[in-house]
């Protein structure tokens, strides 16, 4: 799998990538500019700047970005005069497009922005379908909207040749300013922006959706993003929910928009597809509990997550990204999970893989386990590589980070601050892992030091890469439109040609974008730097390896990280990149075996041994489960009737307090993950056992109660792991909702069946349940509150 990039920012709004290849972070070139937010997608990444306002980083590509323009000039044949420029009022325009609808005259079309540059000047296309054509490349027409052909006829009265230019994105790995809303940027600056869409469905290849947030609490698309058109056309605002103001924005590689409020709330864009990529509506969603606020959420293809006020992590379960477009219960999703970790910021790349930033101690984190069938993940894991810093960084960062380099003691920091302030019971998947190891900073591993992506020695000292400010001979002009305008308006922005060459078109970055200027003329024999394949790849993003003015150089060191984007890097979750320390568990043995450790451990043990059993009540449990999501595929049959193909998921709810009112449901789904084929709750189970034949494992489920046809579901999984794990979980959660712990009494009852299978029924646990100490009797309690009479019901005791 080629290697892919996760990008980082710290509190100096420096950018850091991080690649699956590698095992050490390296910071983009610092050129005057800090950065609040990022988010990318392969090879694209936008950003909010310093000076709030929206920059596009383009990096990392093999095949240049290059676009072909077309004119095509059309004659009409006048009887006295021959073939002539001269068009009828009625005929399309001297120089137009294919149809003739627009006027494409070659004097008049401009670059869409200083990122573009020329590669020559126009010339004739001197073929016809595959055809070759004079040297004039005329065609000809009875009329225009007639098949052109190669030979001219009699009657043929009219003519065109078709005009080409190629103009290439000569602005890769350098940040580029996109336009602002207004010719005064100052007046609604932004505040953030996600870009997405790169797996909508049905949707062209190249396509991208990029959203934006200013700080008057509008939402704004940017039409026309794709790989071939990194910065788009122009910005249009999207209408919100009259009284919603919102503060920040994600969206899926599907289209799927999610979307903060300043009032807690989540809103939810529906209805985003390949034919309507800003979507139709808003839904709402409510934050996950009484008193918390949704502060941030990170949107992948199947999966939503977000952070609370509390700095709490939820899991959004029911979120299908492929058909969320079309179905509103798989764009919201059907409830929240609470997740383990104090966590600031939250990042889900494009598999449903999960980044995370530490609210306590700023570190990142990877959430370990996270697969189609357990989404929530198993636990986090510290990323631990060492960093590239410049001498750019503020001296104050510099200090703190050397001296933190300064001993591997000083250097020590425990896992105990993700943890610290969890009062609610904390959410873990059953037979997960609950060790969490502590962590140390990375030990110097030069082996692990990457190598340097080369630049040009002679590049100018203003090299690719770098941001320079508008050029005062270039004139722009903006349509003004006030913050207070509807909100369907969109926002044009247009200039004059700039004409002052430039001695080397890579040593600039726009400052604005689309229309506000536009960049002068490369020649390939002038400007050979714009079309070098083997210097404009790489170059100018990171700094030099052998860097003997000492700009740059490698530290293991503790980063305050403010966020990160994951929607460019691909993990394989079963074969994790050389990110994290493995040294740790090897060094916590030996400083567990310590002798002076163990003294002190014998003599907790001979203090213990004759003292009272203690009462543990009064102690908190070091882990307590709450709710949790099983999913998976399977084929399913009910009774006597045909396997089908669903998905089943089995949700697991565990009560606060000592009710032990716990509950949970099997839910079976449609292969589609949309439609329901059957659910209900776990209660109703009164037997769960293997049923399997060879090369067949299989699950019998026994519900008495549910509507005949359905009291015997069998479930038939891909491989015998599967159906063990299964029956794990059946088994586990229904003796939990049973009260069913330890050895039967002697009350049991047992049965063996005809195939050797063993069942016991204990009675005590029931009896237990249904005595009341008042009374003195046996309750068995009944809701016959949407039943008819006679309404007949099996008691417990048969």
């Amino acid at each position: 799998m080629p290697s892919t990039l996760l990008f980082a920012h710290n509190n100096e709004g420096r950018v850091y990538a991080l690649s699956t290849g590698n095992s050490a972070w390296r910071e983009f070139l610092y050129l005057g500019l800090e950065f609040k937010r990022i988010s990318a997608v392969p090879h694209f990444m936008w950003s909010i700047g310093g000076d709030r306002q929206v920059y596009v980083h383009v990096h990392g590509l093999d095949i240049p970005i290059r676009m072909k323009e077309e004119a095509f000039e059309n004659e009409r044949w006048l009887p006295l005069e021959g073939f002539s420029s001269r068009l009828l009022p009625t005929d399309r325009y001297n120089f137009s497009n294919i149809d003739g609808t627009i006027n494409r005259a070659i004097d008049r079309i401009r670059l869409p922005s200083m990122a573009w540059q020329w590669e020559g000047d126009w010339h004739l296309d001197c073929s016809l379908d595959g055809q070759p054509l004079d040297h004039d490349a005329w065609t000809y027409a009875i009329d225009f909207p007639a098949k052109f052909q190669v030979k001219k006829t009699w009657n043929s009265c009219v003519r065109r040749r078709k005009w080409v230019r190629f103009r290439r994105y000569s602005a890769m790995n350098s940040w580029c300013a996109v336009a602002p809303l207004h010719k005064d940027p100052t007046q609604e600056p932004f505040i953030d922006v996600a870009i997405g869409g790169n797996n909508v469905p049905g949707a062209a290849p190249g396509t991208l959706l990029v959203w934006a947030i200013t700080a008057h609490g509008r939402v704004m698309f940017r039409t026309g993003v794709s790989t071939t058109s990194p910065e788009g056309l122009r910005w249009m605002a999207v209408s919100t929910p009259s009284g919603t103001e919102v503060a920040q924005i994600s969206i899926g590689p599907t289209g799927l928009v999610w979307a903060s409020l300043y009032c807690g709330r989540a809103i939810v864009r529906s209805g985003v597809s390949k034919d309507s990529p800003t979507g139709e509506s808003w839904l709402e969603v409510k934050p996950p509990g009484s008193g918390l606020k949704i502060v941030q959420v990170s949107v992948g293809t199947n999966s939503v997550w977000c952070v609370t006020n509390d700095n709490h992590v939820w899991f959004r379960r029911g979120v299908k990204g492929e058909t969320a477009g079309i179905s509103e219960d798989s764009a919201i999703g059907s409830g929240w999970v609470e997740m383990v970790g104090n966590i600031s910021s939250i990042s889900v790349a494009n598999n449903d893989q999960v980044f995370a930033v530490g609210s306590e101690d700023r570190a990142l984190y990877f959430r370990s386990g996270v697969s189609t069938s357990d989404p929530t993940g198993k636990k986090w894991r510290l990323i631990q590589c060492p960093m590239q810093l410049s001498r750019t960084s503020s001296m104050a960062s510099l200090s703190s980070r050397r001296s933190g380099s300064g001993s591997p003691g000083s250097r020590h920091r425990s896992l105990s601050s993700l943890f610290r302030g969890q009062h609610q019971q904390e959410s873990m998947i059953l037979n997960e892992e609950s060790e969490e190891t502590s962590r140390s900073a990375p030990t110097a591993n030069p082996r692990h030091k990457p190598e340097l992506w080369q630049k040009p020695t002679d590049s100018p000292p203003n090299v690719a890469g770098s941001l320079t400010t508008c050029n005062p001979q270039a004139e722009s002009s903006v349509k003004h439109v006030a913050a207070s305008a509807p909100v369907a308006e969109i926002f044009e922005i247009s200039g004059k040609h700039f004409e002052t060459p430039l001695r080397n078109p890579r040593a600039w970055s726009p400052v604005r974008s689309v229309g506000s200027m536009v960049g002068t003329e490369a020649h390939p024999e002038t400007d050979s730097a714009v079309f070098d394949a083997e210097t404009s790849r790489d170059s100018g993003v990171f700094g030099e390896e052998d860097d003997h003015g000492g700009s740059q150089y490698w530290a293991e060191c503790d980063v305050i990280w403010t966020g990160c984007s994951a929607g460019a890097v691909t993990v394989d979750p079963q074969q994790l990149p050389n990110w994290f320390n493995d040294t740790i568990s090897s060094s916590n043995q030996t400083e567990l075996n310590q002798p002076w450790r163990l003294k002190i451990l014998e003599d907790l043990k001979g203090r213990l041994s004759d003292a009272d059993e203690l009462d543990l009540e009064k102690y908190q449990l070091a882990i307590e489960m709450s709710s949790w999501v099983k999913s998976g595929e399977a084929r399913v049959a009910k009774s006597h009737g045909a396997f089908e193909d669903c998905l089943i998921e089995l949700e697991w709810v565990n009560a606060s307090g000592s009710s032990g009112l716990d509950s949970g449901t099997l839910t079976i789904l449609n292969p589609d993950g949309v439609t329901t084929k059957m659910q209900f709750p776990l209660s109703e189970i009164t037997c769960v056992m293997c049923q399997s034949e060879p090369g067949c494992p299989r699950l019998a489920i026994h519900a008495p109660r549910l509507p005949l046809g359905s009291a015997l579901i069998k479930l038939q999984f891909s491989g015998d792991t599967d159906m063990e794990d299964w029956l794990s979980h059946l088994t586990s959660v229904c003796c939990q909702i049973n009260e069913v712990h330890g050895r039967p009494t002697d009350q049991s009852v047992w049965i063996t069946t005809n195939l050797g299978d063993v069942f016991a029924f204990d009675p005590s646990g029931l009896k237990g349940a249904q005595f009341k100490e008042e009374t003195k009797k046996y309750v068995q309690e009944i809701d016959v509150s949407a039943t008819e009479t006679p309404y007949h019901v099996p008691l417990a005791n048969g």
